[in-house]
């Protein structure tokens, strides 16, 4: 294991196999919080998205329905910006999404309370990136809502572990 203060929900760890001259860098996040520059707003999605993981091969992935919620919310509270990259892949999870019930009931607890996901995936569909990226307040907002002192505190908490670990 690394030693890293003020890193969670981040634990990171290093393997040298000195005899195949190799580095193995494992970062295993224990918990899907966002938003370095908005006080780290915690979500419960990390359970949730564990037990709908789908087998692909030899490894686990998200569901669509999940992954179209973390690169949401991921490009619209810490990128501020939806990449080229990323904009291809929302547009291929929109093709894949088929549980869109599932979709919306994590929308409404995890973007806005009146979402639905035909209007995200309208969006979606137009390239309308602009149009998801001017919700940045209010999904900041609803997931903030009941933990404004505690986010706050988690901020403060994480900042002073890192200048101490250095």
């Amino acid at each position: 294991p690394l030693q890293r203060w003020g890193s969670y929900p981040h634990h990171q760890f290093i393997l040298d196999d000195a005899g195949s001259n190799s580095v193995l860098k494992l970062d295993v996040v224990t918990a899907v919080w966002f938003g370095a520059s908005v006080k780290y707003l915690r979500t419960d999605l990390a359970a949730q998205w564990l037990k709908r993981r789908r087998a692909l091969g030899d490894i686990y992935v998200l569901a669509p329905e999940d992954e179209v919620i973390l690169l949401l919310l991921h490009c619209v509270i810490d990128k501020r910006e939806f990449r080229p990259l990323r904009q291809q892949r929302l547009q291929s999870l929109r093709a894949s999404v088929t549980d869109t019930q599932s979709v919306t009931n994590l929308l409404r607890r995890n973007w806005q309370a009146d979402t639905s996901w035909e209007s995200i995936a309208a969006h979606i569909d137009r390239g309308d990136w602009a149009g998801l990226l001017k919700q940045r307040p209010a999904v900041i907002a609803h997931l903030r809502r009941g933990d404004t002192l505690t986010s706050m505190m988690r901020h403060v908490r994480q900042r002073v572990l890192r200048k101490v670990g250095r």
